[in-house]
């Protein structure tokens, strides 16, 4: 019954035919920090932090929302601070494709993640 229903979902929003191989993640035009894609499950896409030195700073921004403590201003900062800049964007390093509604986990330099073309481009 699942693997139907995951070929049902995947006939209703094939993936693109050719995505990047390499993207760097973005926040307000800043490069934060670059992904090496190693694999596609869709609509999940799968690879490695190969720079972290800026994403160390957003990393928990990155975890799950359940686990945050309650009243951590610093927390609250970096999210205001995200929703200020616009959100994080991924964008292809070959093509300048960007894309949106980013929704990244990690875990140490491993990602996987979903997104979508940013409209009218």
């Amino acid at each position: 019954m699942w693997n139907r229903l995951k070929r049902i979902v995947a006939l209703a929003a094939p993936p693109p035919e050719h995505f990047p191989e390499r993207l760097v993640l973005e926040l307000g035009g800043e490069a934060i920090a670059e992904i090496a894609v190693k694999a596609i499950d869709f609509p999940w896409t799968y690879g490695r932090l190969l720079d972290t030195s800026k994403f160390e700073r957003y990393r928990p921004y990155f975890t799950d929302a359940s686990s945050w403590p309650d009243d951590d201003q610093e927390l609250d900062q970096l999210c205001s601070e995200v929703k200020l800049k616009g959100g994080f964007h991924l964008r292809c390093l070959t093509t300048g494709a960007r894309f949106t509604d980013v929704v990244l986990n990690q875990e140490d330099e491993v990602v996987w993640f979903r997104c979508r073309p940013e409209a009218g481009v």
